[in-house]
Formats: C-alpha cells, structure tokens, sequence
C-alpha cells in the first residue's frame, strides 16, 4: 500500500506540508446470495405457500465461497463452504450451482455473486370421492373417485388446466356439487357446480405434501326441476269450449316426489290423453303420474288434452188433438206417426234438425230440451222448428230431446175438366179447376160439397159444351169410374182429404147433340067476328117445328117431341104484360091437337124409335094445322084479346 500527495498552484508557489498519524487497511466485504429454486419452475422455493426467502452471506473479495450438500463430510478447497438447508416435506435436494469467487461490482448493477440451490417437488395425487346429499331422493349411482396428479405445491389448475371442466363432468345430470371438504373438515360451498368448484380452488390451491391431505370428499345435492302442465282441447271439439284451466308451474329437486291436482274442468268434458315427460301417451292422469312420479333432469312436462263427451237426445213425435182420424176426431189418417230417432254429438256442437214430417202434416209445436214450447208465432219470421232450434243451437251436458206436435195440413180438394179435343169439333175451352173443398188432410168430404160441385159441372156442359157428354170420372189414383157421378169417384177413392193428391177429374167427349132447331114462336087462330054460334078455328103456326140430331150414329136414340099448355087460351088486357082478366075467359080443355085436348101434362105429337143423323119436320107450318080452338058462342067477346102459352119438349133416352 502506497500513499502520496500533490500540490499544485496556477504559477505561484507556495508551501505544501502533511500530517499522517495512522493508516490502517483491510480487504473489501461483498454479499453473496444464495437463492433456494422449485426445480420445476425454476421460481423461489415456496413450500406450504411460505417463500424461501434467499439468505445471504457476507465474504471478503476473492474468498472463494462453495456449497456442500447436508451429510456430505468431504474437505473441500474454499474458503468457505455454506451447507445447503434440508429439504421441506414433499421435496427431495436436487442440485446447486458450483462455488463462487466473491468479486467487487459497481453500484447500481447486478450482483454476480450468486449461489442457486435447487430443490425437486415430490409427485402427490389428488382425489376426490363423491357422495350424495342425504336428503336427496332417488339417487342415481355415486360416480367413482375422481384423482388429478401432480407434485407438491403445484396448483391443481396448473397440474390439470381442465381440472374445473373435468370434474364438473363426473356429475350425474340433475345434480351439482353443493360442497367439497378437505382432511381437515374445512369446506368450499356453492349454489353451482361452478361456483363451488372456484371456492375450493380459492382454498385449496395446490397439493399438499401430506397425500391425506390431498383427499376431498364432495357432496352432491339434487338440483331443482321445473315442469309446466298445459291444456289443450282435441281438435275436434267445438268452437266455443269453455275457458281451459291455465297452466300449472312444477318444481322440485332431482328425484322428489312429482305430483299435482287437476284442476276442475266444465261438466261435459274429460281428460281424453296426457302426454308424460317421457314422450309417452297415457289415457289418464293417473296413469301418467304413476310412470312420471319424480322430478327427472330437463323436461318435467305433462300435456293434457281434454275432449268435449258425446251428448245424446231423441226426436220424438205425437198428434195434435185435431188431426182427423185420430183421438175420435173424424176423418181417415194418411200417415203413421213417425218413430222415434236418436240425435248425438259432442257437447257444443251444432244440432243439426231433420225431422221426418210425412207428406200433408206439418209442425204444430216443438218442446225443445230447455222445456218451453215452440209454435210458428214464437218468434217473428221463423217456424216452430226453427225457433226452437235457434234457442236451443248445441248439444248441451243433459237430456237433448225434442217433442214434435204434428198437425194436419189443409188440402185443396178440386175438380179437373179434361176435353178430348180429338174427339169433336168446336171443343170448348175448359174451364180452370172447381174447388170441391178446403180440408185438413184426412178429413172427410161432405156430401153437399159433392153435389155442389156435380151441379156446377152439369150447368157448365149445359152452358158452354153442348154435344159435349161425361166419359168418366178419375179419382186421385187415376181409377176410373163410368156411368157414374163425382160422387163415386168420391167414395170409391176413400171419401176423405189425401195428403198428396186431391185432383178428381172428369173427362169429356164429344157425343153430338140432339135439339130443336125450329119452333114455333106463336100460333095465331085469327081474329073472328062475334056470332051466336058455336065456332072451331085452325091455328096457324109462324114457324115449323124442326129437330136436329148431330149425334154420332152409334149414339143416336130414339126420341120424342112432346108439347103441352104451359097456360091456357085467356083473356089478357093488352097493356103491354097482357095481364090476365080477372074473372075472364079461359079456354081450358078447348085448346086440341090432332083431336086431344092440351092439358099442362106433355102430349106427344111425334116421335122417332132410332136415331137419324139431321134435321126432321116434326110440324111444317105449311101444312094444314092440327091445332084446333073450340070457341063457345058464351065465349065470344067484343073487342077481347087472348093469349096463352104451349111448351115444347124434346126427350131422348139415354
């Protein structure tokens, strides 16, 4: 060691003097780390979570400071050696670096006097057993024990990164881990698998040197299940159903008890199917809760389908108290009474009527199944019928029958003229239909309509169709009936109202016609003088008396022309009436012909035992009168006037 002094001035000298009491000297002093390293992280040593911190020892520059492992008694050539520390639980000594000559470094840079010693971690092995909640119900079987490896005070995560993923797998559907304890009866606790699982790892990070302490016990509790039970009508029931129940929310733990009470439902439905959580269709709830009696993992849904019940109900029908030919009431029925038919359908549906009403009856009333009774004047503008049915729309939950009161409908009874027009020429026009009668259906016809309506035939032929004859007559059923009246035609067909057909009918053919064609219209006996004598005159006739038969020759009878005094030869006053003088002259039983005196009874004055087609001259005018008048002198009158009155009459035999 040297020491030594300077002195310098800028140019100017001066003295310069130096002191030394005592020097003293020594070597310099460095600090020499000894680091203790987890081997396979190459990081601080930190067993138990506690860090080996790193020690330090202090040497002199240039010492030469080794290692030694615990138990190694071999000399070595440092200066020192530094004896490495035992290794912790759950470590085995590895290795450290080799020895290290102190040396001097400037401040603020690193220390290149470092010592390493290494430390290896031991393998350890995690498990984890599992077992239920005692609470829970229906368990499935306990997943087996579950095991991660690694080495001491290595993280689990680090040691297994889908450690989390992995054992959250193990847990049967429908659980979760509710709480991990360890060795020591601490535990983690979560309301997930998840949640839990982070509270252990926050607790127990790593293994555990100790392998007992690396074993967890894990608790698996039930998680809760929801379900919902849904209404649906089947699809066939009728628009509107009452208002369906509203859903029933379920929910319980994996494997509790599944259970619910079905809610009322409206008379005249049931519960027709339920479809169960397991897809399965069962015809009852009963059923299907029997085989679905537990929470199950994911779907505790149940689907009820309700149905609409069949509904039943009769038509049935009786008579009114007016219908003839029944209950004493005149008359003929012309039906049976229609029986008795059933009517079905699903509560709420439509009823659809279709009563049997037979031909010629109608409905009187209707007792609906509400009890009241319908006629035509129930409700403006519709029938018996149809007020009873818009009262009584659907099918309802009960008795669904109709009673049906029938009545007799009114027939028109009528008379049909039927002319042949082929048969004649100049066929008249027929005349429209005559009315017999209007009458219930099965009513009699009475007489008096019959021979009202005969008449009114008799005066038409007479009136509108002369040469005209009835062939026969029809009845409803097209029987014939011939030489005979409307009144056969009438009773031979049953002599009531028919409820289909009321239409006699008459036909007609052309017959020819026999009649008078000429007739006189006055015969004169002259004007006479007054004598005293008794007097016989000759009446002179202004027209022949002429018959004409146009008749066919295979109806062409005999006939007769008959004539009679009508009223006899009196004195009238001329007044334009010729009033007949009271207390005159009569000249009855003077008034002859051809010899017989004219009475008021008919006198045949010619007659024809077969027919002949054309005209005959019963009377010719132009030959001498056989009309003859006595006149008594007693009976001659100055300026008197008389006159009476002959008929002609013309028969044919039929």
């Amino acid at each position: 060691m040297s020491i030594g002094f300077m002195a310098a001035t800028g140019g100017n000298y001066s003295q310069m003097s130096v002191t030394v009491n005592e020097v003293t000297a020594g070597k310099g002093v460095q600090p020499v780390n000894v680091n203790y390293l987890n081997s396979l992280t190459g990081s601080q040593l930190a067993p138990k979570g506690t860090a080996w911190k790193n020690s330090t020892i202090t040497a002199n520059v240039g010492d030469k400071i080794g290692v030694v492992a615990q138990g190694n008694t071999v000399q070595t050539s440092d200066n020192y050696d530094y004896f490495v520390p035992v290794a912790p639980t759950g470590y085995n000594f590895k290795s450290f670096t080799p020895a290290v000559t102190v040396q001097n470094f400037p401040v603020g840079t690193a220390n290149p006097n470092q010592i390493n010693v290494s430390y290896t971690p031991l393998a350890q092995s995690a498990g984890f057993t599992f077992n239920y909640d005692p609470a829970a119900q229906r368990t499935p079987t306990v997943p087996p024990l579950y095991s991660v490896s690694g080495v001491t005070d290595q993280t689990i995560v680090a040691a297994s990164p889908n450690f989390q993923k992995n054992l959250a797998a193990q847990v049967p559907a429908g659980y979760y881990i509710s709480k991990i304890t360890n060795s020591a009866g601490g535990s983690s606790t979560g309301s997930t698998t998840d949640s839990t699982i982070k509270s252990f790892l926050a607790g127990n990070p790593t293994f555990d040197a100790t392998v007992s302490k690396n074993q967890y016990q894990i608790m698996l509790s039930a998680a809760n299940q929801t379900g919902t039970v849904n209404f649906a009508y089947k699809s066939n029931v009728p628009a509107g159903a009452p208002t369906l129940p509203n859903d029933i929310q379920l929910s319980g733990l994996t494997g509790s008890d599944l259970n619910f009470v079905m809610p009322n439902i409206s008379a005249g439905y049931v519960v027709s199917s339920v479809v169960g959580p397991n897809n399965v269709t069962y015809s009852s709830i009963a059923e299907a809760l029997q085989a679905n009696n537990h929470f199950v993992p994911g779907s505790n849904n149940f689907k009820v389908t309700i149905s609409a019940v069949t509904q039943n109900g009769t038509i049935s029908y009786n008579w009114a108290s007016n219908v003839p030919g029944q209950n004493g009431v005149v008359g003929k029925l012309q039906a049976t009474l229609p029986a008795t038919t059933a009517i079905s359908g699903l509560v709420g549906e439509t009823i659809k009527l279709s009563p049997d009403i037979p031909t010629g009856y109608g409905i009187d009333k209707v007792v609906a199944p509400d009890g009241k009774t319908y006629t035509d004047s129930t409700t403006p503008g519709m029938t018996a019928l149809q007020a009873a049915q818009a009262a009584n729309p659907k099918f309802i939950v009960g008795p669904n029958n109709f009673v049906i009161t029938l009545k007799a409908l009114e027939q028109d009874v009528t008379l049909k003229v039927n002319v042949d027009q082929n048969s004649g020429s100049g066929a008249p026009t027929a005349p429209q239909p005559y009315t017999i009668a209007t009458l219930l259906t099965g009513a009699p016809i009475d007489g008096p309509s019959i021979d009202k309506a005969q008449k009114w035939l008799n005066d038409w032929i007479t009136n509108n169709a002369a040469g005209w004859s009835v062939k026969d007559f029809l009845d409803p059923n097209l029987v014939s009936y011939v030489n005979s009246g409307l009144s056969s035609a009438v009773t031979g067909a049953g002599g009531v109202a028919f409820s289909k057909n009321n239409v006699y009918q008459v036909n007609l053919i052309y017959s020819g016609s026999i009649g008078f064609s000429s007739v006189p219209s006055q015969i004169d006996f002259g004007k006479n003088p007054v004598v005293p004598v008794d007097k016989s005159y000759q009446g002179m006739l202004d027209n022949s008396v002429v018959v004409s038969d146009t008749r066919a020759p295979n109806l062409a009878t005999s006939w007769t022309v008959s004539v009679s005094q009508s009223s006899p030869i009196q004195e009238v006053i001329n007044n334009g009436v010729d009033t007949p003088v009271s207390g005159g002259i009569s000249f009855m039983n003077y008034l002859s012909y051809d010899g017989k005196v004219l009475t008021n009874n008919p006198q045949v004055v010619h007659s024809k035992s077969t027919g002949e087609v054309g005209d005959t001259v019963v009377i010719d005018k132009a030959s001498p009168s056989l009309f003859a008048l006595k006149v008594p002198s007693s009976f001659q009158k100055v300026n008197s006037e008389f006159k009476g009155t002959l008929s002609w009459t013309l028969t044919s035999a039929p």
